[in-house]
């Protein structure tokens, strides 16, 4: 009895192992942002404009929109030199408020670094990275 038991865990095993590699190659299919991009040279024009800004640590997210007339998608990652990562993605740009405090406490005298990537006319492109500077 103990070998078939054996036997039947393996399988049940083997079988959630494979729902679980197939779920993650789902998720990473629905992510419309390409792993490869036309990298570009220049600042994101976007309103308001918070390139290399010094804020303060009870500032509200710095929420955003690119002022180009062809944007179709947004997307930005946030990353604490201190720790934390904020994601998003839309045609304006929302950080969770919790998620924003709590990566400005931990990074209080250091910068976040924004990548701003950007969907225009079905292709996407790279901005440079940009600072911003929490005091």
């Amino acid at each position: 009895m103990k070998m078939k038991d054996t036997y039947y865990s393996l399988h049940v095993g083997q079988w959630l192992c494979a729902c679980l590699i197939l779920l993650c190659a789902l998720t990473a299919a629905c992510d419309d942002r390409p792993d490869n991009m036309t990298v570009l040279d220049e600042w994101p024009e976007m309103y308001p404009n918070y390139i290399n800004a010094s804020i303060p640590t009870d500032m509200t997210p710095l929420n955003f929109s690119l002022t180009a007339n062809d944007v179709e998608q947004i997307d930005v990652r946030v990353v604490g030199s201190m720790g934390g990562q904020l994601h998003s993605s839309g045609k304006h740009i929302e950080l969770d408020k919790k998620e924003w405090r709590s990566m400005l406490e931990r990074n209080v005298g250091r910068e976040l670094t924004f990548t701003v990537c950007a969907k225009k006319k079905g292709e996407w492109v790279r901005y440079r990275d940009f600072q911003v500077s929490v005091r």
